[in-house]
């Protein structure tokens, strides 16, 4: 049985506290469509939402030079999805100023689970206990085929 690490990342500052930000943290949803235990599920009356896999703590990398490469590296792959008020020079900027933050946390996910677009939410909070608005992004967890046989 195998498990793979995922490591998930957040940049994230607070405003009105110069950056001031607590905890960040993701949840993470199974595929629609997810079979047993995955999903469906019904909840308030709708059914066939995402089935709730995992709640993710983050912790503070930093924002010297080395986080703001991997911001960058990360925005040239195409894996970045911002807040629709940023874009890559304001939040290098917010980071430059030392108000915003790189925030990384790590999950594993097993063999076994669903293969799928997983919905990722992503939030903060500062230290007034003021709840973010939720960021979304999505993996594609790939299926593939494989055996392993022994003669």
């Amino acid at each position: 049985m195998a498990t793979k690490p995922i490591d998930y990342f957040a940049v994230v500052t607070d405003e009105e506290d110069q950056g001031n930000v607590s905890q960040v943290f993701v949840d993470v949803y199974h595929p629609l469509g997810s079979p047993e235990p995955y999903g469906p599920c019904v909840m308030g009356g709708v059914q066939n939402l995402s089935y709730f896999k995992y709640e993710i703590p983050f912790g503070k990398l930093g924002h010297d030079e080395a986080q703001r490469a991997l911001v960058t590296a990360a925005y040239e792959a195409g894996l970045i999805t911002f807040n629709p008020d940023y874009d890559l020079a304001e939040v290098i900027f917010e980071m430059e100023k030392g108000t915003a933050d790189l925030w990384r946390g790590t999950a594993v996910i097993d063999f076994e689970q669903p293969a799928g677009d997983y919905d990722v939410y992503a939030y903060a909070v500062d230290f007034n206990n003021n709840l973010s608005e939720p960021v979304w992004n999505q993996f594609l967890y790939v299926p593939i085929c494989g055996i392993e046989v022994d003669f």
